[in-house]
């Protein structure tokens, strides 16, 4: 399935990017691999942990306090003998995440995606607005694709979710919301929250006639091959990111629509050759040169007949914040596309891709669509890594606080929220992109 697929991909990208810092490396923790360290070899883990993420975090009790902090590890480190490897490693990850802020982070969900030898429970849900559906699924059970999830062994998804949220480091529901739809698909994950104590999970589901359908599932190891998806019968996919496969490890890229008279430019990652050469990121050629490549698009929006220029920050999840400064004060030096810039959102925009909304919206007045952002405008950042030294398990932190826009309490929202609907998934139809295109100026 393209849409979802991609977007998994995204999330697994090896290259995470902070708000004003670029690392090289994702953070992500393995719950499968047993390392076999001793009980003592995982408390010096936990005090090394403890010990440096106080001292070289900006401010490591902005919500938990010192108290609350010193008792997570103490009562941790009691615990070690009771508990199994993974236990260990996603407490950590608990830890992390009470410090609260998104930068600051164990993460766990990059091992939640189709890949063989990864054993997951044998589906893909999504968000859709506060339903959580199957998108992808086996094949054995592929009538139920389309299937709203309403309890995991007659817990219901709202508490469900709840309890997974702990896991996740993040500043508001959305970016939560962003990750928790995969973490739900890993055993280790539910055993650890008391959700189940068996591999076999009872998974209750509503179909749109309101009828419930309780599906016992086991994990699986994923193969693409087995799955079915609901964009396997379309003949376009929800997003324009997906028209031309060959743009998809693009960082950024336009397209004019002569018919629509509309230019489309989609803005992945904060990150072109120069950041990334001077980040020491390999294969750093393969990047555009940012400002050559927006030279050309404003070009081109000078030469063509505009009725609307359409930003997507979708899929941006952060970067080097400097890039589209730059950019958006040469299109504000365009008079004729005064009111016609438009700027589609939604919770994976995070980070640096929050930094290019406000932006956008100061030095261009752009019209917002879609959903409130992941990130925070005002948010910590500037990542550094901690290596744990027997587990080896990185974590990233937060260095500095950036208050960017005081008027902005929590994340960026849109100035007209529109939801992707299910039901127009299900028809190829991107509802966002739908409404910037439909836009009366």
């Amino acid at each position: 399935m393209k849409m979802k697929f991609q977007i998994i991909a995204i999330l697994c990208i090896a290259i995470i990017f902070s708000s004003c810092g670029v690392a090289k490396k994702d953070n992500a923790l393995t719950l499968s691999n047993v390392s076999n360290l001793t009980n003592e070899q995982w408390i010096e883990d936990i005090n090394y942990l403890e010990k440096n993420l106080a001292k070289k975090h900006t401010n490591v009790y902005h919500t938990i306090t010192k108290e609350e902090y010193e008792k997570e590890f103490s009562d941790l480190k009691k615990e070690v003998p009771e508990l199994k490897e993974y236990e260990i490693k996603l407490k950590l990850a608990q830890i992390v995440a009470s410090v609260g802020d998104a930068h600051t982070a164990l993460r766990v969900n990059l091992e939640a995606r189709f890949k063989d030898g990864t054993n997951l429970y044998p589906f893909q849900l999504h968000w859709f607005g506060d339903d959580l559906k199957i998108i992808a699924i086996d094949r054995n059970y592929e009538k139920f694709l389309g299937n709203t999830l309403i309890s995991v062994n007659n817990t219901p998804t709202k508490e469900v979710m709840a309890k997974i949220n702990t896991l996740i480091s993040h500043e508001n529901e959305q970016w939560s919301k962003n990750l928790n739809e995969e973490l739900i698909r890993i055993p280790e994950v539910l055993r650890f929250l008391n959700i189940t104590k068996e591999n076999k999970v009872q998974f209750s589901f509503s179909d749109d006639k309101g009828n419930i359908i309780k599906l016992n599932l086991s994990p699986q190891t994923g193969k693409l091959e087995n799955m079915v998806s609901v964009e396997d019968s379309l003949t376009k996919t929800v997003s324009m990111y997906n028209n031309d496969m060959n743009d998809y490890d693009n960082a950024f890229w336009y397209k004019y629509i002569p018919d629509d008279k509309i230019m489309y430019f989609q803005y992945n990652q904060c990150i072109d050759r120069n950041i990334a050469k001077h980040y020491g990121i390999e294969n750093y050629e393969k990047y555009p040169d940012f400002n050559k490549f927006t030279d050309e698009l404003i070009k081109e929006l000078n030469d063509k007949e505009i009725d609307k220029f359409i930003i997507d920050l979708r899929y941006n999840r952060g970067g080097d914040s400097g890039l589209m400064n730059g950019f958006a004060r040469k299109l504000s030096n365009i008079t004729k596309l005064n009111g016609k810039i438009f700027v589609l959102i939604d919770k994976n925009t995070f980070s640096s891709g929050v930094i290019a909304c406000v932006s956008l919206k100061k030095i261009t007045n752009a019209i917002f669509i879609g959903e409130p952002t992941g990130g925070n405008v005002n948010c910590y950042g500037d990542i550094k890594k901690l290596i744990l030294p027997n587990s080896k398990i990185p974590i990233s932190y937060s260095t500095e606080y950036f208050e960017l826009a005081p008027e902005y309490e929590e994340n960026f929202t849109p100035d007209i929220p529109i939801e992707q609907s299910y039901i127009d998934y299900t028809k190829g139809i991107d509802d966002v992109y739908e409404a910037a295109k439909a836009y009366k100026n």
